[in-house]
């Protein structure tokens, strides 16, 4: 049969009525649901591409897991997704997290590198800290620390395979009950008529040329958007291109107090185009020098790398050699990039679909270069053999944004219930605290003490901080 004639068909009609559903089905999502089915609740994952897809910031075989940060919410919050890592894999008989050790530097009494060093302290995290090139050589040989550096080495961190975690928290999510669409876009979020609780989400399949009913309606207690880069579109009206009917759940009309954020929106995130790129190691440079027994996964903290037209994100990060991410090169990478802004009122995903930029902006590369020549000299900086794209989702503090957007409770006595929850502008260090955010989202969509607590623990990350700012 030609390919042309090859049925195409709907996945089946799921049920119409879940606990949660999650939109966005990147690793934040993934989490969110594998901890959502995990205390039994009905939950439905939409996603709006392929499961798998490399159009986000989800994909790719490495992102960086680290204890160590220069805010100390984030050193403390990853006890507990290194616990979750651990679960994780346990649960799936899978490993996705290598080992490897990791090196923060930076000038020395720069406000990130005494951060670091204090939050670690506090939180009883376990560095060495170098102050010395010539002893920092001895546990990094491929490494020249510059003299005006400072080196934080500790040896919790290491790298997990994104796209294989991705994977992972899909199928655990799966096997707890978990039902996972992709190709199918959401195109509103209302509130349910009155007098019944609860959200309605309508959504599109992708494939127009699908049997079958091309949109859905389904119910659910509580939705959580977690659709990264595309977070900002969709969190708006629909008469502005968004999916939030903000009319309607001004008039809900329910015999409840109603408790929103919606002031905080447009939620001030910026897409940015990062680039990933990977550097062979010269003629007559051992090996052994950049592997992971030598070389940590490393962070430089210096303002002077970053893109002119986002010089507030900066720095350069990257991994050793490894035998699954370009054998035999270094990956190292500008943590930083131009902003991602589409003419015309064009969609994000159009501007995706029309884009002709190279992948690899001559402007992030050069930032690599210097870099690469003074701190790791064994490495070939004349060009990088291979780059690929990635998206951030900025915030202007680069803080991420998780916290309720919508809840409602009977009256002002009773907790509050969450009716949409929103984890959003992970600004390039999302990854490594998605167990942690899926379950924080997990305890504010089922209520109760663990979600008074999760409010509290997530103060930090409340979306109506910009709101304020804007006073």
């Amino acid at each position: 049969m030609p390919a042309s004639a090859l049925p195409t068909c709907a996945p089946p009609p799921p049920q119409t009525s879940y606990d949660v559903i999650v939109i966005g089905g990147g690793v934040v999502g993934a989490c969110a649901a594998w901890r959502l089915a995990s205390r039994s609740a009905s939950v439905l994952l939409l996603e709006q591409h392929d499961t798998l897809h490399r159009k986000g910031s989800s994909h790719g075989e490495s992102r960086i897991v680290r204890p160590t940060y220069p805010e100390e919410h984030y050193t403390r919050m990853m006890k507990t997704s290194y616990e979750l890592w651990g679960q994780a894999q346990t649960e799936a008989g899978t490993s996705v997290f290598r080992r490897t050790g990791g090196l923060d530097m930076g000038p020395r009494g720069s406000k990130d590198m005494d951060a670091i060093i204090s939050s670690a302290k506090a939180v009883g995290v376990d560095v060495d800290v170098y102050h010395d090139a010539k002893a920092l050589a001895r546990r990094c040989p491929g490494v020249v620390l510059p003299n005006e550096y400072v080196a934080v080495v500790n040896g919790d961190a290491g790298y997990v395979h994104a796209t294989k975690a991705v994977a992972m928290f899909h199928t655990l999510a799966g096997s707890k009950g978990a039902v996972i669409r992709d190709r199918c876009r959401v195109e509103r979020v209302a509130p349910v008529a009155a007098p019944t609780s609860g959200v309605e989400v309508v959504y599109s399949f992708v494939d127009s040329e699908a049997a079958g009913p091309l949109t859905n309606v389904v119910r659910a207690r509580c939705v959580c958007v977690c659709a990264g880069a595309w977070s900002g579109e969709m969190l708006r009206d629909v008469d502005e291109g968004g999916l939030l009917e903000t009319a309607r759940w001004a008039k809900a009309g329910r015999n409840t107090e109603r408790v929103d954020k919606l002031a905080s929106l447009p939620l001030p995130l910026t897409p940015i185009h990062t680039s990933v790129t990977y550097w062979q190691l010269r003629d007559n440079t051992p090996r052994e020098l950049y592997s992971s027994g030598s070389l940590p996964v490393f962070i430089c903290y210096d303002t002077k790398y970053s893109n002119e037209r986002t010089p507030q994100c900066y720095g350069i990060y990257g991994f050793p050699c490894s035998e699954v991410d370009m054998p035999g090169c270094v990956k190292a990478c500008l943590h930083s990039g131009p902003p991602i802004t589409p003419a015309g009122g064009m969609s994000l995903n159009s501007h995706l679909n029309a884009r002709r930029d190279p992948i690899a902006h001559e402007p992030s590369v050069r930032q690599v270069q210097p870099f690469l020549r003074s701190v790791m000299p064994g490495l070939n900086a004349d060009a990088p053999v291979h780059s690929e794209g990635c998206i951030y989702t900025m915030t202007p503090d680069h803080d991420f944004i998780v916290d309720t957007l919508l809840e409602e409770r009977a009256n002002a006595a009773s907790p509050p219930s969450t009716l949409v929850a929103v984890a959003a502008g992970f600004s390039g260090h999302g990854f490594k605290l998605a167990p942690y955010v899926g379950e924080r989202l997990a305890d504010l969509c089922m209520g109760g003490d663990a979600a008074a607590k999760a409010r509290e623990e997530l103060n930090v990350l409340r979306m109506d901080r910009f709101a304020k700012a804007r006073l």
